[in-house]
């Protein structure tokens, strides 16, 4: 929707409204009349809206794509988060001050990298299959 004009003149609630403007035919012949917040007048159909009401609703959608995207970073993290705490004890650091804690999640995180790092290598590595059905293996 392209706004036409605005009425910076009018000020409601310390918002500026904006309107536009709408011919009647192209109005009465939509499809989607029935959902639109058009108000049909006289001369031609107006559509009123506030500026708190336009930042709201381009927040909103930029916010459900950002969701999308989020989600999935997050279970990502959540599943390094939950094997550090599993398989390396990070919930419960023997050490205190912020530094040795430091030091610690570091020395953890590398020791799940490692762990991570094996696994890559010895899957990416092919086993020869010792079953007779598969016949003559060749290297």
């Amino acid at each position: 929707m392209t706004v036409l004009s605005n009425s910076f003149g009018k000020n409601l609630f310390d918002a500026y409204v904006f309107s536009a403007h709408f011919d009647l035919d192209t109005c009465s012949n939509c499809e989607l009349r029935e959902v639109c917040r058009i108000k049909f007048q006289k001369k031609s159909c107006v559509v009123r809206f506030e500026e708190k009401t336009l930042i709201a609703d381009q927040t909103r959608a930029s916010i459900k794509i950002e969701l999308q995207e989020n989600t999935s970073q997050r279970a990502a993290i959540e599943g390094t988060n939950s094997a550090l705490k599993r398989g390396h004890g990070a919930d419960n650091i023997k050490v205190r001050g912020l530094y040795k804690s430091k030091v610690i999640m570091g020395l953890k995180f590398t020791a799940l990298n490692f762990k991570k790092f094996a696994r890559c290598i010895t899957s990416q590595v092919e086993k020869i299959p010792s079953h007779p059905d598969y016949g003559i293996v060749i290297p």
